[in-house]
């Protein structure tokens, strides 16, 4: 069975670990100074390559990133104490480190095909230091964080159930779940078996999909273990993902979309920036963040609903990217560019309606927080499906939270709603409502192939007519009265007047089929 996706040191050694900036003492660790000494040559020969590179290429820039993060590495060692370090523990970290940093030459290879000098100090060099690993592997180490992807033989689905049943807290575990106590407490159970429990909770949320309680009581249990310990489950790794070609297909302020393949069949690799330079904090926030992306995907299933494929933390180390089917057509705006006549807008509409409506069903609630043209795709079969979940909630989490949370102020200002503009207008009872507004909004961009305000420049001006003026998009020349009719209730305020996405999808069915 693949080894635990751990993204966080665990919670009893995190102070001592990242406390001190110094490099730990790696004398109990064999052979580690050498390949450190390695590690330095990579980085000067990096270095010495720079001034050769043409600095209005963008490839600039990513050097200058990647030679940043090959120098943390050596300063996120975690200490081991001569009692506990076992040889294999120090082989398999002596072997993830030269993985690294062989993976970050390879994204120079990739690069710098105009500048042969470059490339053959590379390949001496990555000769030269394979003698201190003793092989190539594909397992990896996040070095700093301490997360483990192996390449083992896997174990199918119903030998890892076997295999969990037999540990003696499994009873514990099903008698919490079906009790009243706090979620929380679940990390209490079992504290010497994290992974494991995390690995048995994420079973007993597919196992129990139509056990609407138990199922929600599975997921609130597996969201607080995940946050203590920074584990992920097993099951998410995706350890045969592989990227194609040496560019992004897309880049945005947080991610970067790269095309892939996977047993076989094409895959969309989103690669989530990590910038060295911004702290153990940030970083930390974002692992969060991370862990509660791929959580909430995972376990939603819906037509409308983009698949979740899994995690890798190997493909872009020290980066963690979330993996999904490969979505020839894009998303919807482009796919009406190219094929306006083949897709049904209403129909288009109606999936999507019926995605939030599931979403808003679940116990607790997901609020999406950035329903837009950009964020649903089109199938093979011209059918369309919600992505992006990353600034998607439980509701539950929501209540009580501060304006000042990342959840509250997310999503795309064109498409916001004014609760969410003005904390004063903002009522947690109704924050389901917001997709709701955000629907709406993304009707008229359908429709008229433009973001809302289109003719506004400035996003701040946008604020003022919306809230000052009380202004709403304009209606879409060739839309339908009853279509326009629902579109003017969502975009309502208070929220409390909009209606619900599930009344949205019956209004919308008894229009395509009158």
């Amino acid at each position: 069975m693949a080894a635990l996706i751990q993204l966080t040191p665990d919670p009893t050694t995190r102070e001592r670990t990242y406390r001190d900036s110094r490099p730990a003492d790696h004398d109990n660790l064999p052979g580690t100074r050498k390949l450190l000494k390695a590690m330095v040559k990579v980085v000067n020969c990096l270095d010495g390559q720079l001034p050769n590179i043409d600095p209005e290429v963008t490839l600039h820039k990513t050097l200058k990133e990647t030679i940043k993060s090959i120098r943390a590495v050596k300063w996120y060692k975690r200490p081991f104490s001569k009692k506990t370090a076992k040889r294999e523990t120090i082989d398999k970290i002596r072997r993830a480190i030269w993985d690294y940093v062989e993976a970050k030459a390879d994204l120079i290879y990739d690069g710098l095909n105009t500048n042969p000098s470059a490339r053959t100090s590379l390949r001496s060099l990555n000769t030269s230091a394979t003698s201190v690993s003793t092989t190539t592997f594909d397992a990896h180490i996040d070095l700093l964080g301490g997360q483990s992807e192996s390449n083992d033989d896997q174990c199918t689905e119903s030998e890892v159930e076997d295999n969990l049943e037999d540990f003696p807290w499994v009873n514990d575990i099903r008698d919490f779940l079906q009790s009243d106590n706090p979620p929380r407490r679940i990390v209490h159970i079992s504290p010497d078996d994290p992974d494991k429990v995390i690995d048995f909770l994420q079973l007993e949320c597919d196992k129990n999909r139509d056990d609407t309680l138990y199922h929600s009581r599975c997921i609130k249990c597996l969201s607080h273990m995940t946050r203590f310990h920074g584990i992920l489950p097993t099951s998410f790794s995706c350890r045969h993902a592989r990227r194609i070609g040496t560019r992004s297909i897309w880049g945005g302020g947080f991610a970067d979309i790269w095309k892939g393949r996977m047993d076989g069949e094409l895959i969309c690799i989103k690669v989530l920036r990590v910038f060295m330079d911004n702290g153990i904090e940030e970083r930390n926030k974002m692992i969060k963040d991370f862990c509660r992306e791929a959580l909430v995907w995972r376990n939603l299933y819906h037509p409308s609903i983009l698949p979740f494929l899994g995690v890798s933390t190997h493909l872009f180390a020290p980066s963690f990217c979330l993996i999904s089917p490969w979505m020839e057509y894009g998303n919807i705006m482009t796919c009406l560019k190219e094929r306006l006549q083949q897709i049904q807008r209403l129909t288009a509409i109606s999936q999507v309606a019926e995605g939030i409506a599931y979403l808003h069903s679940l116990n607790p609630p997901i609020v999406h927080a950035d329903i837009r043209g950009a964020n649903i795709l089109v199938k093979d079969d011209l059918s369309c499906c919600l992505s992006d979940f990353g600034l998607a909630l439980a509701v539950e989490s929501q209540i009580g939270a501060s304006s000042s949370s990342r959840a509250f102020l997310g999503g795309s200002l064109r498409w916001m709603p004014p609760e969410i503009m003005d904390e004063s207008q903002f009522d947690p009872a109704y924050i389901t409502a917001r997709d709701v507004y955000s629907f709406g909004c993304t009707v008229i961009e359908i429709y008229t192939g433009k973001p809302p305000f289109s003719h506004i420049r400035k996003e701040a001006a946008i604020i003022h007519e919306v809230l000052t003026c009380g202004k709403r998009p304009d209606r879409p020349a060739d839309i339908l009265d009853w279509t326009w009719g629902l579109v003017s209730k969502c975009l309502v305020s208070p929220a409390s007047r909009r209606p619900t996405a599930q009344t949205m999808v019956n209004i919308l069915n008894l229009g395509l089929n009158a």
